[in-house]
Parts: C-alpha cells; sequence; structure tokens
C-alpha cells in the first residue's frame, strides 16, 4: 500500500520508502502497475503532524547520538554531485523533504519517516553554541 505526499512522490507504507516521480524507477513502475489493478493510494496525511526542521548542525549531531551519521555520510559520498552538495550546505532539514526521506530509508541507513521525524524533533532541541 501507499500514501500521497505533498509532491509528486509517494511513499510505499510497509518500509517507509519514497518513490518518486521517475518512470524509469523500478518502484515506480510498480506503484504505476499496482494503480492499474485498481488499487488507490492513502491520502496525504502530512496535515496530522506539524513539518519540524533542525539546523545541520542540530541534525548531524542527532544522527550522532543515534549512532547513523557515518552510515548517511558514506551513502551520500556515493551519491551524485547535486546531492552531495544539498547535503553538505543544506542550510535546514525538514521532516517533509522526499530526498531526506529517500536517503533515510535507504537499507545502509534503515531509518523510517517516523524515525526520521523523531530525529528531527529531538535535533531541534539540541543547542548548538560555540
Amino acid at each position: 500500500m501507499y500514501r500521497r505526499t505533498d509532491t509528486d512522490a509517494v511513499i510505499r507504507i510497509e518500509d517507509g520508502a519514497v518513490v518518486p516521480d521517475d518512470p524509469l524507477n523500478r518502484d515506480r513502475q510498480e506503484y504505476e502497475a499496482w494503480l492499474a489493478d485498481g488499487n488507490t493510494p492513502a491520502p496525504n496525511d502530512s496535515d496530522k503532524r506539524p513539518v519540524v526542521s533542525a539546523t545541520p548542525a542540530q541534525f548531524r549531531t542527532e544522527l550522532a547520538l543515534m549512532k547513523k551519521l557515518d552510515a548517511v555520510e558514506a551513502l551520500i559520498a556515493q551519491l551524485d554531485q547535486p546531492t552531495q552538495i544539498a547535503f553538505e550546505y543544506a542550510t535546514e532539514f525538514k521532516s517533509d523533504s522526499p530526498k531526506l526521506l529517500m536517503l533515510a530509508a535507504h537499507p545502509t541507513v534503515g531509518l523510517s519517516e517516523d524515525d526520521v521525524y523523531g530525529a528531527l524533533v529531538r535535533a531541534s532541541g539540541i543547542n548548538i553554541g560555540a
């Protein structure tokens, strides 16, 4: 089963994976076949909880506390340069970011959408001071 999002991507509910709107993407092809079989995705539930965000320093600190920072950074290093730049120079990380959710759901990281939301909530409370 799938759930709509605020973007053209959808969420695969069973594992929280973000399925991009890319006809060459295997997950998207499976989603399109699922739709063709007469299925309907669940509605977008983004209005059920507010979008939360954290600064890069806050989010990276929380990922380190979760012992996930090394896995995230190793994954980013393997991806295309625009994704690397986006991660390195982001001014904030938001809970409704399809790219962030897609990276988090990667098997080497293994975070669900709820995990990311909780991490960002916790991260937003971290006081980063010099």
